[in-house]
């Protein structure tokens, strides 16, 4: 499990990314918004358990959150290595 350092530093990133990346995708997908969803989900995980964690995964399933939503719980809980990085503000900043 993520420690609190990390997750403060994903939220960090994810506000940054948020400053250079397009605020809709060119599908009209609203990218502003799940990188605000994403920060806000990874601050309620920091100070839980993994057991915390887990319940908070599950019930995002219950009221059936898309797959991407859960992408913050998935990395806190190290089952997923990143969904968002430093190389995504550099590729968007280079724009």
């Amino acid at each position: 499990m993520k420690t609190k350092e990390e997750i403060e530093k994903c939220i960090d990133v994810c506000k940054r990314l948020r400053d250079v990346i397009p605020s809709h995708s060119m599908f009209g997908d609203d990218n502003h918004g799940k990188l605000d969803q994403q920060a806000a989900l990874l601050e309620k995980c920091i100070g839980k358990t993994e057991d915390e964690v887990q319940e908070l995964a599950e019930i995002l399933c219950d009221i059936k959150a898309s797959s991407d939503q859960l992408d913050p719980v998935d990395w806190v809980l190290g089952d997923l290595d990143d969904f968002v990085s430093e190389s995504d503000i550099e590729v968007f900043s280079k724009k």
